[in-house]
């Protein structure tokens, strides 16, 4: 197994440099999406692979279905195709989650945008503050934004039941959309 293997296997590994990757710990996690280093030795005798967070070498092959030995080149490859696609599902999954929060963000700054011309308004005719227009323009942009914060705060949570929440509400809400 080579480090370009091993990424195809590790979830969100990034080539960092020709031949370095990184990614987050697929034992801990952790923050930066760093912390698990891996490369090919210079000799190219083994895969060099450390976490920086402290977890076992042995601990973060475990989690991915492998082992120590794997880390040798000509070493009999023992990952079973469970492992493997559970690891690609789990990196599908992310990039539809990158893809989703872009999207929430996108539409957030919308509904800022038209909370602020609203306040414009009001500001421009300050006799209108108390009419039925405002309050339904205001009540029109409200309503969507609770949502979109609550989709924003699940997608950030490390809750796959809370992905799979958006996931369901996003898709009724597609639906609707269709049927309007």
């Amino acid at each position: 197994m080579t480090a370009s293997e091993l990424s195809r296997l590790v979830v969100g590994a990034r080539e960092y440099r020709p031949g370095k990757y990184h990614a987050p710990c697929p034992r801990h996690g952790g923050k930066s999406g760093r912390s698990f280093a891996f490369e090919d030795a210079d000799d190219g005798s083994k895969i060099l692979a450390t976490c920086r967070g402290g977890c076992r070498t042995a601990d973060g092959m475990a989690v991915l279905g492998l082992g120590v030995a794997d880390l040798y080149p000509g070493s009999p490859q023992r990952i079973d195709r469970a492992t493997f696609r559970r690891s690609e599902e789990k990196k599908s999954l992310e990039a539809w989650r990158q893809i989703i929060l872009t999207q929430v963000c996108v539409l957030l700054r919308g509904l800022d945008d038209q909370t602020e011309r609203i306040d414009r308004y009001v500001e421009v005719f300050p006799g209108e503050r108390d009419s039925d227009l405002v309050w339904e323009r205001l009540g029109a942009v409200y309503e969507p934004y609770v949502t979109l914060e609550r989709w924003f705060q699940l997608l950030n949570a490390d809750d796959p039941g809370g992905h799979a929440v958006v996931y369901r509400e996003m898709e009724a809400y597609r639906r609707v959309l269709d049927v309007a």
